[in-house]
């Protein structure tokens, strides 16, 4: 005998067919919950647990730590020989941490700069980066590109011309009283600024010499080529060379023959030049 089944009409939904709406609600609320709000959270969260706990910027290339699981980034890792916090070596990487960190956007972590990019390749721009610190050539401080010159200013005492041109000579005159002209003196630095380069001169006079040493700091990679002079009454020194990013002496003279006296007093003086080369 056959089992009898009710006929159901067309259009009807058998039981265990029909959506479940009550489901389809409850997996789209929870699906909402998690993305606009928990991973937000979290996501917030995991980026201020992955800041440096010394400098508090934002990790952009290797991630250390000690044994007891403070993390500090690699620039600040050179400056320190054991943990600040619990004074535990410092000797370990976190692949971990690095590769959570590697899906991640991080924004530049010098200072005006807007750019953001994947951790994997802020390593690459922080090198590039027209906002990164520049190292003072008198007290070796990091300074950030956008107060260098009112460091170099306010605290060397340097005098600084802006804005030179390519090619344009630049002239200075430097004076002493006949009581320095005897005696050891260095004059304050002159800085010629240039689109991407500060350029530092600075003139120092012993007993029987006068030399002039030069510097320059920039994010640019290349060296660039200048030109400089030293001009006395009937004397004149002269030299053209690729300036190089540490203390270099380029020219160095007799004092007696360089040195000229005014005609209202008899401080002596001499006259320094220079100029950027295309």
């Amino acid at each position: 005998m056959q089992p009898y089944h009710k006929k159901l009409p067309p259009n009807a939904q058998c039981y265990h067919t029909r959506p479940n709406p009550f489901k389809k609600k409850t997996k789209k609320n929870m699906k909402k919950c998690i993305s606009k709000s928990n991973s937000i959270k979290v996501i917030r969260e995991l980026k201020q647990l992955l800041e440096c706990k010394i400098c508090y910027n934002t990790m952009t290339s290797q991630i250390f730590q000690c044994k007891t699981g403070h993390i500090i980034c690699e620039t600040c890792k050179e400056q320190c020989q054991s943990c600040p916090f619990c004074k535990q070596n410092i000797d370990t990487r976190s692949i971990l941490l690095e590769n959570i960190l590697g899906n991640f956007t991080v924004k530049c972590p010098h200072n005006n700069c807007n750019t953001k990019c994947k951790y994997g390749q802020m390593k690459q721009h922080t090198q590039i980066c027209k906002y990164k610190p520049l190292c003072c050539p008198f007290c070796n401080n990091k300074v950030s590109s956008d107060k260098i010159k009112e460091h170099l200013k306010d605290k060397h005492k340097a005098i600084i011309e802006e804005n030179i041109e390519e090619n344009k000579w630049y002239y200075k005159n430097l004076t002493c009283t006949l009581l320095q002209y005897d005696t050891d003196l260095t004059w304050r630095p002159h800085i010629f600024v240039s689109q991407y380069y500060y350029f530092i001169v600075q003139v120092h006079i012993t007993k029987n010499m006068l030399s002039m040493k030069i510097n320059y700091i920039s994010q640019e990679e290349n060296q660039p080529t200048c030109s400089v002079k030293m001009i006395g009454q009937s004397y004149a020194c002269h030299a053209s060379f690729k300036a190089r990013s540490t203390w270099d002496t380029c020219l160095t003279a007799s004092k007696n023959k360089l040195v000229k006296y005014r005609n209202d007093n008899k401080d002596p003086y001499f006259t320094i030049g220079f100029t950027l080369h295309t």
